[in-house]
Formats: structure tokens, C-alpha cells, sequence
């Protein structure tokens, strides 16, 4: 419904939890999809007869390895993508020194 009423062209899954939901919406709405896969992926019995990744990007050729030869992700279909930060434009800085510990969480709240 959102795809239609918002004439998406491209709808990007970046895990796998919408990956799933991403394939089917796109299927009836014949829209393509792209997927990012950041990180090895579990397997499990049912996971290994489909894996929804339409055209789709790993961030390393490890990823992209275990995607086509656990999965059997058709190699056309799966290509390299580095995550774009140059790190050479950051700098080694020195922790501050605080009274008390400082507890940051980087990243998404889910999964394991």
C-alpha cells in the first residue's frame, strides 16, 4: 500500500527481518529491490531454501562469500559494497577523564 500510494521505484531492505516483508511487498507491486547485508547471517533449515535478497550488497567479500555458498545466492546477483567512510579523515582522540564510567550504545536497540 505505502509503495503504490507513494510511487516508490526502488525500495532498499537493509536487514534481514525486512527483507522478508521487502520481497513480498515488491512482488506484488513489481517493484525492485536492492538489500545491504552487513553481517554474516544465521543459519537455520528454513533460511537456507530462501534467502530474500533481490540485488543486493555486501559490505565485505567474507559476506558476500558466506551469502553464495551457504545460501546459494546466484554470485550476478550479490556484489561488493564498502561502507563509504574514509577513515582517514578521522583521528586517534583520547578518552576524557570523567568522574564516572560513560556507557554509549552505537548502533540499533534489536537482535542479539
Amino acid at each position: 500500500k505505502i509503495i503504490k500510494k507513494n510511487k516508490i521505484d526502488v525500495v532498499h531492505a537493509h536487514s534481514r527481518a525486512s527483507a522478508w516483508s521487502t520481497e513480498i511487498a515488491c512482488k506484488f507491486t513489481k517493484t525492485p529491490f536492492i538489500t545491504t547485508v552487513h553481517g554474516m547471517q544465521h543459519v537455520s533449515k528454513y533460511r537456507k531454501r530462501k534467502q530474500p535478497i533481490g540485488y543486493g550488497y555486501a559490505v565485505c567479500e567474507n559476506i558476500q562469500k558466506d551469502l553464495i555458498e551457504t545460501f546459494d545466492v546466484d554470485p550476478s546477483t550479490i556484489k561488493v559494497l564498502r561502507n563509504g567512510i574514509d577513515l582517514t579523515k578521522f583521528k586517534i582522540s583520547h578518552p576524557p577523564k570523567n568522574s564516572k564510567k560513560v556507557i554509549s550504545i552505537i548502533g540499533r536497540l534489536s537482535g542479539p
